[in-house]
């Protein structure tokens, strides 16, 4: 994921337009206490991007097995859970899988845009360290580096 930001402007014909350019500071995420992470995503029933992403963790069951943060995925509701769960991904057991709760509602209403599935890797203070949404190879190995 690219941390990124859009500006929009208009040229008129014949003339110049200055615009700012702003770099930001890297944040250099080899320092970062990995117990101290989290992965959450926000997943639909199994849908081709969904069901890749699940056979990379699948792939990676180890590595993620031994993450020492917490990794939760979160279900808009009990349809998508069910529609997931037929699929029967073989996915470390320190995953929790759950139906939105009233306390995920502003996780879920700010992402539930997005083409699914959602994922963030932010610390327990909620900082955001990536943002991923929709099909992307390689993303189970990025998320756990």
């Amino acid at each position: 994921s690219v941390l990124s930001r859009l500006v929009f402007f208009n040229v008129e014909a014949g003339k110049d337009v200055s615009v700012a350019l702003i770099f930001r500071k890297s944040n250099d995420n080899q320092n970062i206490d990995k117990s101290k992470l989290r992965i959450v995503g926000l997943l639909d029933g199994g849908s081709e991007p969904t069901t890749h992403v699940m056979q990379e963790i699948s792939i990676l069951k180890e590595k993620y097995s031994q993450f020492k943060g917490s990794i939760l995925f979160i279900f808009k509701d009990e349809e998508s859970k069910a529609a997931f769960e037929k699929k029967h991904f073989d996915l470390p057991k320190n995953i929790v899988t759950r139906v939105a709760t009233k306390k995920d509602s502003a996780f879920v209403s700010e992402f539930s845009s997005l083409t699914m599935p959602v994922f963030v890797v932010e610390d327990t203070k909620g900082n955001r360290i990536m943002t991923s949404n929709g099909y992307t190879i390689g993303l189970a190995e990025r998320m756990i580096k």
